[in-house]
């Protein structure tokens, strides 16, 4: 199978209020069906695909970081 996942971000500021990061993000068909797939659910409404992302984007990070992320390197 040949996926041409792609996710696109923009939009990106830093709220001055709270100083969290945020930005919009764009994924196309082929990455939608990927996440549709990883949540077991075909009939999933755009809200329940937006968590499942932020879901994996979390995981992401988490994994990166402690593999050795640039502040871990320097200790």
């Amino acid at each position: 199978m040949k996926n041409k996942c792609l996710i696109e971000v923009g939009d990106a500021r830093i709220n001055r209020m709270t100083g969290d990061l945020v930005f919009t993000t764009v994924l196309n068909e082929d990455a939608i069906e990927m996440l549709k797939d990883i949540s077991y659910n075909e009939n999933a409404t755009p809200e329940q695909l937006a968590n499942e992302a932020a879901k994996i984007l979390h995981q992401a990070i988490y994994l990166s970081y402690h593999r050795g992320g640039k502040r871990r390197l320097h200790k």
